[in-house]
C-alpha cells in the first residue's frame, strides 16, 4: 500500500477514536467550549440599618459597617445640633429596638462635647454596644 494512504488511514482511524484530536495539518472535530466561569464576586463588608432621629445636624436612616456603636451612628448623623439659644445638652440618647409587643426603649447616659458637639456614651453597659438592623436612636431636645 501506499504510505500517503497509510497515514491518511491511520489519521481517519485516530479521528474516529478520539474526534478531539487531529494529526498534523488536520482540523478535528472542536470540543464543546468550556463553560465561562463566573467572575470572582469579593464579598460586601456585612453592614447594619439604623435610624438616627432627634437634635442631629442630619436626622436619616443610616448604613455602618458591622460592628457600629451609638457613637458611630451619632458621629455619621453629624453630632447634636442647638436649636435655640435656650437649648441645652441632653444627657441622655433613646435606643428603641424591636416594634409592636416587643418594642423596648431604653435611656442610655452620654455626654456631649460643647464645642465638637459630637456624643459620647458614658454608660459602661452600652458604650461597646454593637447596633442591630432596626435599631432607632433618638436624641431628644432639652429646654431649659
Amino acid at each position: 500500500m501506499n504510505p500517503s494512504i497509510l497515514s491518511q488511514l491511520a489519521a481517519a482511524a485516530a479521528v474516529a477514536l478520539c474526534p478531539f484530536s487531529a494529526s498534523a495539518g488536520e482540523s478535528a472535530v472542536k470540543a464543546p467550549a468550556a463553560e465561562p466561569k463566573p467572575a470572582k464576586v469579593e464579598p460586601q463588608p456585612a453592614t447594619v440599618l439604623v435610624s438616627v432621629q432627634g437634635e442631629v445636624k442630619n436626622p436619616s436612616d443610616q448604613r455602618l459597617p458591622v460592628p457600629a456603636t451609638i457613637d458611630q451612628a451619632f458621629a455619621k448623623a453629624g453630632g447634636w445640633t442647638i436649636i435655640g439659644e435656650f437649648d441645652s445638652p441632653p444627657k441622655y440618647c433613646k435606643l428603641i429596638q424591636g416594634s409592636g409587643d416587643n418594642r423596648k426603649t431604653t435611656e442610655i447616659k452620654i455626654l456631649i462635647d460643647p464645642k465638637t458637639k459630637i456624643l459620647k456614651v458614658v454608660d459602661e453597659k452600652w458604650k461597646d454596644y454593637h447596633l442591630r438592623d432596626g435599631d432607632r436612636l433618638v436624641l431628644p431636645r432639652i429646654i431649659f
